[in-house]
């Protein structure tokens, strides 16, 4: 599943072009998305196709693709508060996201059937807590994961306000998931190739909806030894109320914070901007054809000839054929050196002709040099005409009306090739690369972070409090 975008650049790129794409349609979901970042989930070897719109599978750990991710969290319709249930959570990627929303009163459970996958989710739990951002901006319902089959839960199991299933139901399954919710609560899984959002109405009645068409792998269904071993997940128990006087008074921080700087971010934001693109080097490529009007054979030239074929009319397919023949970009002397010979051959052509009409009676030596100097300029004069009103204005046509929209004027000036070498040749190519820059008016940008450390260190008490308020994470 995936590929609904292209990749991005960075994970702010790809929430980006979902947003475009109306896969993420809410600010509130945006937020929450920007602050978890994809690449955090994924293995260090793997991290090239961290921001790309496609799932990811390495071993038993796996990710569904971004486009899935942001529909699901549109159709939980999710509210600070709720009790939400992961069944199949993986890495803890979406629990992570979801715990950002339901704050500090809110129940997050997981369950997984792979027991090296919940350790990994929680190794990227404690690593979220101790360095990420979005503690600063968020109060976290941290999530617990639980292993075991999803579709073996005890029948005692409590109901939930939001059920997200991450495989395919099987069918006769259905309602096994459905009685999950409480009344008024929302279930997301996908089931016989649709994500479907199943509201329950009451206890009898369910609403369904068709989110979008998916294809998932399907539920492992229970062994008989998972039968005979049900699952029970976590007592809910109340916070602390060291806990809750913790999160009231960042609560109240935060809120001054957002007060006194109301452009202030989670982090700052790398902008990316294409690299300029150099134009394409000087390739000269002879298209040679002989005719009836021109004479002579193909080979008199002394020269290769390439015969441009009816397959390749386009302006793209001969620049495929510079790329592919040459890799190398020819001289600039050789078009020079045959522009000087034409002037020259020109000059002696209108010389010898004002020597003809002025004296009629020159000897025939003269008048044979005359005739091999004409012949010579209607061998090369035709076939260089050719040249530039096919080939040459077509690729000249052709990069300025893809650089116009690009590049001003005055960059074009400056983007020359001083260089013969084959690797100038290739970074001179139309292939598009990136050049990360940050702008001058992120440096100024107030982080949350920051504001909330200093208003931390601030405060008229212990250093043993203060670090309980900054989930004990260095200032």
């Amino acid at each position: 599943m995936g590929g609904a975008v292209s990749a991005g650049v960075d994970h702010d790129d790809l929430i980006d072009k979902l947003k475009e794409a109306d896969y993420i349609k809410s600010s509130a979901i945006e937020l929450v998305f920007r602050a978890v970042d994809r690449g955090f989930y994924f293995l260090p070897e793997c991290q090239e196709s961290a921001y790309k719109d496609l799932a990811w599978k390495k071993g038993n750990i796996h990710l569904s693709a971004p486009c899935i991710y942001g529909e699901v969290m549109e159709s939980l319709d999710l509210t600070q508060g709720l009790s939400f249930l992961n069944l199949g959570s993986g890495t803890g990627y979406l629990s992570t996201m979801v715990g950002l929303i339901l704050g500090p009163y809110g129940v997050n459970h997981g369950v997984e059937l792979h027991a090296d996958v919940i350790d990994y989710a929680y190794n990227r739990l404690n690593e979220f807590k101790r360095t990420s951002p979005a503690l600063d901006c968020y109060e976290f319902c941290e999530p617990s994961f639980i292993k075991g089959n999803s579709l073996c839960l005890n029948s005692a199991t409590r109901q939930y306000d939001r059920v997200y299933c991450g495989a395919a139901c099987p069918e006769n399954h259905e309602n096994y998931m459905k009685n999950l919710l409480k009344v008024g609560g929302v279930l997301v899984m996908p089931l016989n190739d649709q994500l479907m959002q199943i509201t329950r109405k009451s206890d009898v009645t369910w609403e369904s909806r068709v989110v979008l068409p998916v294809s998932f792998s399907t539920l492992q269904l229970p062994t008989p030894e998972d039968n005979n071993a049900s699952i029970s997940l976590p007592e809910v128990n109340p916070l602390q109320l060291q806990e809750i006087c913790r999160s009231v008074i960042r609560a109240l921080l935060r809120k001054e914070a957002q007060e006194e700087y109301p452009n202030i971010v989670i982090r700052k934001r790398k902008t990316y901007l294409p690299k300029r693109r150099r134009l394409f080097p000087n390739l000269i490529i002879p298209i040679l054809e002989s005719s009836e009007d021109e004479g002579g054979a193909p080979g008199e030239f002394g020269r290769p000839t390439l015969l441009l074929s009816g397959g390749f009319r386009s302006i793209g397919s001969v620049i495929d054929i510079a790329s592919t023949i040459g890799r190398r970009r020819p001289r600039i002397d050789y078009l020079q050196e045959v522009l000087g010979d034409t002037e020259e051959s020109s000059a002696m052509d209108e010389e010898s002709e004002g020597e003809d009409t002025e004296d009629d009676d020159d000897d025939d030596t003269a008048e044979v040099a005359g005739e091999e100097t004409v012949s010579k300029r209607k061998c090369k004069v035709p076939k260089r005409e050719k040249f530039d009103s096919g080939v040459c204005a077509d690729m000249e046509n052709a990069h300025r009306s893809s650089t116009e929209s690009e590049i001003s004027s005055t960059e074009e000036e400056q983007m020359e090739i001083n260089s013969d070498s084959d690797s100038d040749f290739v970074n001179c190519t139309l292939k598009g690369s990136i050049q990360k820059v940050v702008t001058d008016d992120d440096k100024d940008v107030p982080v949350y972070s920051v504001i909330m450390r200093s208003k931390i260190q601030a405060l008229p008490l212990p250093p043993s409090l203060k670090s309980f308020l900054n989930y004990h994470r260095q200032f």
